[in-house]
């Protein structure tokens, strides 16, 4: 058991602290996330050679990944959850839950891929990440919901997992900027996350009977005019690489307004549908 977790626990820290910080609709910055006018628009882009390369000169990887990403394509989820404001909007999730795995780029030996996660045209969501030997690293996340759009910039690549290890946590600084109807916000941001595996168990999923292992996943953020927790669970095949079974529970203050995000989801299918080839 001990073994199993350790071989393949730490791309479920991956998986599940891309589902954690994967709340966005715009990867990398500044343009309108796609969840704003539909969340069926543009699929996550691949990482600019640029963007890995600035990854890569901090993260110096010395030999190939051992983690694999999951494969690209389009992947949908049973899905039943809620999206909340503090001003009294709510939103009651589709029954339907979209994850994008983006088509991945490399910088010598490190991987960088987008996941995008849609919760229907006014929740979405997508976070960078690096993958680095045994290591994953998130390098952006962004929020869109409610009308709020949240962007969260670490300094640098923050650290999301080790397959040789069990149980992990950091600490992280960077800026967070966030645009609503009324305001605009931006300035520096600390942060802290802590992953651990939890245990093992079988799920079926299209027919399949899928061996999975559990992680939670638990991180914050605060600045002068924003702050965010994240609470997540994940499920995740480690020979396809996915999350299986999947719950989050997200809040994001920006100025007087919070909005709270809260939601359970099964794959329904491994197999992806083409997506994002570009």
């Amino acid at each position: 058991m001990s073994e199993l977790l350790s071989a393949g626990g730490r791309w479920v820290a991956v998986a599940a602290f891309a589902a954690s910080v994967a709340l966005s609709g715009c990867a990398g910055g500044g343009s309108p996330p796609a969840a704003t006018a539909n969340a069926g628009a543009g699929p996550p882009t691949q990482p600019s050679s640029a963007e890995c390369a600035a990854a890569a000169r901090v993260l110096r990887p010395t030999a190939p990944p051992t983690l694999t990403p999951p494969t690209v394509g389009l992947y949908r989820y049973a899905t039943s959850g809620l999206a909340t404001a503090s001003n009294g909007r709510s939103y009651r999730l589709p029954a339907e839950l979209q994850m994008l795995v983006g088509r991945p780029q490399h910088s010598g030996y490190l991987t960088c891929l987008r996941v995008e996660r849609r919760y229907g045209a006014k929740a979405a969501g997508t976070a960078t990440v690096a993958i680095r030997g045994s290591q994953g690293f998130t390098l952006s996340a962004d929020l869109y919901l409610l009308g709020q759009r949240a962007t969260l910039k670490p300094n640098g690549p923050v650290p999301s997992g080790d397959m040789n290890s069990l149980a992990s946590s950091g600490t992280f600084a960077g800026t967070f900027e966030g645009e609503g109807k009324a305001a605009r916000f931006n300035g520096p941001a600390v942060g802290q996350w802590a992953s651990q595996v939890i245990g093992q168990r079988t799920v079926r999923v299209g027919g399949r009977t899928l061996s999975t292992v559990g992680i939670e996943v638990r991180s914050s953020f605060r600045g002068a005019t924003a702050s965010g927790t994240d609470d997540a669970v994940a499920w995740v095949s480690l020979a396809d690489r996915l999350p299986i079974v999947e719950q989050l529970t997200s809040v994001r203050t920006v100025g007087s307004l919070t909005g709270r995000l809260t939601y359970r989801a099964r794959l329904k299918s491994t197999v992806p549908e083409p997506c994002c080839e570009r």
